[in-house]
């Protein structure tokens, strides 16, 4: 099979986890040796991104190793996020350069699917060109892409929305010139709700919900979860007697709640529990940040709490050097993609049940659920797994093997490479 895959970010230049699942995939598919493949993706190169240098020159070294980069290419322009870039005819040229690249790489490599991935910030007339191509095409939605776009992609915006007061004069004299079909011939567009999104797949139930509650037709997409290359985990088998040195791993912003464990570990320390420490991993915005730090200050956990950073490379040393996970997030995660990392490394999870979480985390059995938000929860659920090693050995043997079974990398890329064959073949 021939897949053109189609992505905003691809690895070693990302944002998040979703690049590195689209990059996985695209590994994983090519181990099986029977597909043809080549990655469509922006000229974006991590130059305003958290990242060091030096960490983008490793991520390089990396990737240069890695045979798949040979067909990547790197040639669409990402939207400007400044309003002010967005008048017409520097819209119109941008939709319309992307689409000859996009077609002349349809040209080239003849796909028989293509496949698109996170899309925030490409243009919208990509996706109508693919459909105007009749080539068959699917959907891979692991975050919230698909509706943040809608709302936001600004070509599409400033024909169904009139979002900029003097589009609508503009409009109106290319009408009135003829120019309508000539632009829409070059560069395509069109009710983002009419979109075909027959042929979709989501990483959560509940992603697949907020979507559809944005109107678009998603009740026939598939659920396929995300994985995880377990093999590169250390597993974590022996516990201490109690469990102390907490890790919160993520974004620092006011969704992901990191506060709510710094809460919680204050609680347990105004108890006498003076030998928790809590470590958070992560960049976030920067007011928050400092209200993170001011919290800290004015409390007693000086000295309790430590501020790291920890690129997607590092995640599995990092994970089997702690004796907790702490996952606080209070927004509608679409898959709980970090939980499962740390049962891949054998260690314990303590998390919320938003979203997508509640999908995998089963308190008790595989996890310990706390209420969200609420840090005195969080805190006694620290000292029951604490106290109690045994629990802890129970909760991470089935979800290790939970993991192992169901979430492997190579398991979901058979998933996925089930519901690619399925895509391409005609509609009863």
């Amino acid at each position: 099979m021939r897949i053109l895959h189609l992505s905003n970010y691809y690895p070693p230049f990302y944002e998040g986890s979703t690049e590195i699942q689209c990059q996985q995939m695209v590994d994983a598919l090519a181990r099986r040796g029977h597909h043809q493949q080549r990655v469509l993706t922006s000229d974006f190169t991590g130059a305003d991104s958290n990242p060091s240098s030096r960490d983008i020159f490793r991520h390089i070294q990396m990737a240069e190793r890695n045979q798949s980069q040979n067909d990547v290419f790197r040639e669409l322009h990402l939207h400007h996020p400044s309003p002010d870039s967005h008048t017409f005819w520097k819209l119109y040229r941008q939709e319309r350069d992307n689409v000859e690249v996009l077609e002349r790489h349809i040209d080239r490599f003849q796909p028989q699917l293509i496949v698109v991935w996170g899309f925030q910030g490409l243009s919208g007339s990509l996706l109508f060109n693919i459909d105007k191509s009749g080539i068959p095409c699917a959907y891979a939605v692991l975050n919230p892409w698909l509706t943040l776009w809608l709302k936001k992609e600004p070509w599409l915006d400033m024909w169904y929305h009139d979002s900029l007061a003097n589009e609508s004069v503009f409009k109106n004299l290319i009408s009135g010139m003829h120019l309508h079909e000539s632009i829409r011939k070059k560069a395509p567009f069109g009710d983002p709700h009419h979109l075909s999104l027959q042929h979709s797949f989501f990483c959560s139930k509940s992603l697949r919900e907020v979507t559809g509650r944005e109107g678009l037709a998603v009740q026939t997409a598939e659920v396929i979860p995300c994985g995880v290359p377990v093999e590169k985990f250390y597993r974590k088998r022996n516990y201490p007697d109690h469990l102390r040195h907490l890790l919160y791993l993520g974004r620092l912003n006011k969704d992901k709640d990191p506060l709510t464990a710094i809460k919680a570990l204050e609680i347990l320390h105004r108890r006498g529990h003076r030998e928790f420490t809590l470590d958070l991993h992560g960049r976030g915005d920067a007011s928050y940040e400092r209200q993170l730090h001011d919290f800290i200050r004015n409390s007693i956990l000086r000295g309790a709490v430590s501020f790291k950073v920890t690129n997607e490379e590092q995640q599995h040393v990092t994970l089997y050097s702690y004796d907790m996970l702490l996952s606080t997030s209070k927004w509608k995660e679409p898959f709980p993609l970090m939980q499962l990392k740390a049962m891949a490394a054998g260690l314990p999870v303590i998390s919320t049940l938003e979203g997508g979480h509640a999908e995998l985390i089963r308190d008790g059995e595989n996890a310990l659920a706390f209420k969200t938000g609420d840090a005195q929860d969080l805190a006694e659920k620290i000292l029951e797994l604490s106290s109690r090693p045994e629990v802890a050995r129970m909760l991470t043997t089935t979800a290790y093997e939970e993991v192992r079974e169901k979430y492997e990398i190579d398991r979901v890329a058979t998933e996925v490479e089930a519901f690619l064959n399925r895509t391409l073949q005609p509609a009863a």
